[in-house]
């Protein structure tokens, strides 16, 4: 499956613009990150992404080694290590009930540079 870098860097900044991530260590509480992980959940909801949200945040996760680097400074600005841990709090937020995919067992998907529209007509939306 292919997936817009661009739906998740919308998505992402959520986090790494959120008041913790400006504060000195984004990573001292990650409760703090609650509300902005809340909201991030909503609007891919409502915007028909969580699906595709959840896998490229599993994917980035189970197999940070050059996926991470496209959103490297755009994104986030830590080390991988520390931006895994978000994401990875984040995922067992919005979905509890769901496991993170073991390394060399993550989804198969395919990260791809595309325009809001061509995404909406990959997903059918446009």
């Amino acid at each position: 499956m292919k997936i817009s870098t661009r739906m998740i860097d919308r998505y992402l900044v959520m986090l790494t613009e959120a008041r913790p991530a400006l504060l000195g260590d984004p990573l001292h509480d990650l409760s703090e990150y609650d509300s902005s992980i809340d909201s991030m959940g909503a609007l891919a909801r409502a915007q028909g992404d969580e699906a595709a949200l959840r896998l490229a945040i599993d994917a980035l996760v189970a197999a940070p080694e050059g996926r991470l680097s496209q959103f490297a400074g755009s994104v986030y600005r830590w080390p991988n290590a520390e931006f895994v841990q978000l994401l990875t709090y984040a995922f067992e937020r919005l979905w509890p009930l769901r496991s993170l995919s073991m390394p060399g067992s993550e989804p198969q998907v395919e990260l791809v540079r595309m325009t809001d529209e061509e995404w909406a007509a990959y997903t059918g939306r446009g």
